[in-house]
């Protein structure tokens, strides 16, 4: 059945004819145009659509652990009587002498705020490639290896159906382990061991799932290691053989052993507040002693929404 209704959203302040601070306050859409409510922060969800060449996308804030129950009031709102043709009111804040605010009665008692309205053409597949720590991703000196073709992480971002993908390529050729788990991958010669993942150029994003692939098996003259996990961890100032899961230290993947190919996700632990930490390559497992990789490749992708 085709959904013939729209979902309209507005601030407590609705400005017309001379708002000019390019900050939209209110926003409608089809409701067959609508993707889906997404968990933002504990306070905070993103609810997104795409129909006709543009992207819709706002902010509600929402009452503590009460997301879950947002997502579902949502759904109800968008499927129930989809083939009338109404314009529904889901949260309208603005309030004065002539109106009142209304907020959808399934919501109700779970949405505190609405902000961040965003409606934009969708445009073409989006392209980026760091080539210095300043650009799109951001490394430090720890994490630049030796290989001859690419010693320097690279990040990527494309569009991908309704949202994005970030991807990070790795070689970690030159670089080396201590010995003891959750300790970083770097150079033994010291930097900053971290690299980051490049947030899409979108506004209001949230990412929901991480993928590691490894591309070429570690190897090294002796003392090897291929059990290499992923950290993200709230400093960026670890080192070769530092701590990183501890201390504000999140793991997001625990490779076990690694083989050509293997592919593995997390989507349990992945946020905001996770993603913005710096991400390191850590040992997994004990081994037998220090060791210098001279090869090994991995890519890190980011599926945001």
């Amino acid at each position: 059945m085709t959904n013939g209704n729209f979902l309209y959203f507005a601030e407590s302040d609705v400005e017309t004819g001379g708002h000019i601070d390019g900050e939209p306050e209110a926003i409608c859409f089809p409701a067959s145009a609508y993707i889906g409510t997404f968990p933002r922060t504990a306070t905070s969800v993103l609810v997104k659509a795409e129909a006709g060449g543009y992207q819709y996308s706002l902010i509600m804030g929402t009452n503590t652990g009460k997301n879950k129950e947002v997502v579902k009031a949502m759904d109800s709102i968008v499927y129930a009587n989809a083939s009338q043709g109404k314009m529904i009111t889901v949260y309208d804040a603005e309030a004065g002498t002539v109106k009142e605010a209304r907020i959808n009665k399934a919501l109700q008692g779970l949405v505190t705020s609405v902000a961040g309205f965003s409606c934009r053409a969708v445009g073409p597949i989006e392209n980026k490639v760091s080539t210095t720590a300043s650009d799109f991703g951001n490394y430090g000196a720890g994490v630049v290896g030796t290989s001859a073709t690419q010693p320097t992480p690279l990040n990527y971002t494309w569009r991908h159906g309704s949202g994005y993908i970030t991807e990070t390529f790795i070689d970690i050729t030159g670089l080396g382990s201590a010995n003891d788990a959750g300790d970083a991958i770097g150079l033994a010669a010291g930097g900053r061991a971290f690299f980051s993942v490049g947030k899409p150029q979108a506004a209001a994003v949230v990412p929901y799932k991480v993928e590691m692939t490894c591309l070429v098996v570690p190897t090294s003259g002796s003392n090897n290691l291929t059990d290499i996990d992923l950290y993200a961890n709230s400093s960026a100032d670890i080192e070769y053989d530092g701590a990183v899961d501890g201390g504000g230290g999140d793991q997001l993947i625990n490779s076990g052993t690694w083989t050509k190919g293997k592919t593995l996700v997390q989507e349990d632990n992945v946020n905001d507040t996770v993603l913005n930490k710096p991400l390191y390559l850590a040992a997994g497992a004990t081994h037998s002693g220090a060791n210098t990789f001279t090869a090994g490749k991995y890519v890190v992708r980011v599926y945001w929404v």
